[in-house]
């Protein structure tokens, strides 16, 4: 509660209602959506694939995130008893 306000509104709009995009609006949304698209992700995996498809993409990055963050297996030998 007391970061609340700290924090910034990411979804203020950049118009107001009822207004036409200008050109420079609408060429400056493309310039971002290109740039901040994945077009490519390269595996460091053995089998070196390379992935296009966003469907791929996207499992990509939850394969990677879930060996990440996973629940790491110990051995009970590896565990010292203090």
């Amino acid at each position: 509660m007391r970061r609340a306000n700290v924090l910034l509104d990411t979804h203020a709009p950049d118009m107001i209602e009822d207004e036409a995009p200008t050109l420079f609006q609408v060429l400056k949304q493309r310039r971002r959506r290109e740039t901040r698209e994945i077009r490519k992700v390269y595996l460091q995996d053995s089998d070196g694939m390379t992935y296009t498809r966003p469907q791929d993409i996207s499992s990509t990055f939850i394969q990677h995130l879930a060996r990440k963050f996973g629940p790491l297996t110990v051995d009970g030998q590896a565990i010292i008893d203090c």
